[in-house]
């Protein structure tokens, strides 16, 4: 009897101390060893279906009750999307490259996507055409794993390079052909917009 009775106040004890979710509850979600904001949608089987604060319906996924944790009053989510303005330059290039970390030993897209958005975010805070826009891009060419003299060329150095590339092929010194295969590689290294940005202005020298 003494047996059962001290089982029976372990067991409470324990449970007391468990952490218990609820549906369309706010919660921190553990990723690659970080903790992110987000929400439980449904409970089944012990799982939790749950989407991220500030990512689309892609990133949902289920965990279970280790990857979660309840959200105090004075917590506050660390390397999100909604951060980004409140984290100084040196934050930003710091988390930036922790991602480019991440997304370089995982090799998953998903990974690479984050790191992207993450990007997008940092990206935002600055005016366009500002030196600290210039040198965020810079920094976090020079962090990204095994980066080679190519990966940190500056925007302005590589536009240079297909201009000059354009102006020894009108003068008959190299083939056109080079020229928009050099513009091509550059335009890769980066995003959607700057990709586009770059290829208009280079697109001039060839008139």
């Amino acid at each position: 009897m003494k047996k059962l009775l001290l089982f029976l106040v372990l067991f409470l004890t324990v449970n007391s101390f468990a952490q218990t979710f609820v549906a369309n509850q706010s919660v921190l979600i553990q990723w690659e060893g970080k903790w992110f904001p987000g929400k439980i949608l449904e409970i089944k089987d012990g799982s939790y279906l749950i989407s991220y604060d500030n990512f689309d319906a892609s990133w949902n996924e289920v965990v279970g009750p280790d990857r979660l944790q309840t959200i105090a009053k004075e917590e506050t989510p660390v390397q999100t999307e909604s951060t980004a303005s409140s984290e100084s330059f040196d934050e930003k290039v710091k988390a930036m490259c922790e991602c480019l970390e991440q997304a370089a030993a995982s090799g998953q897209l998903r990974d690479k996507e984050r790191c992207m958005d993450l990007k997008d975010a940092h990206k935002a805070t600055f005016d366009e055409y500002s030196e600290e826009y210039g040198l965020y891009n810079a920094a976090i060419y020079n962090c990204k794993p095994g980066a080679d003299p190519e990966a940190t060329k500056s925007y302005d150095t590589m536009v240079k390079e297909v201009c000059d590339c354009f102006v020894k092929s009108k003068a008959g010194a190299t083939d056109r052909y080079e020229c928009f295969k050099l513009q091509s590689e550059h335009a890769g290294k980066f995003d959607d917009d700057e990709s586009r940005r770059f290829v208009m202005e280079t697109n001039e020298c060839d008139k």
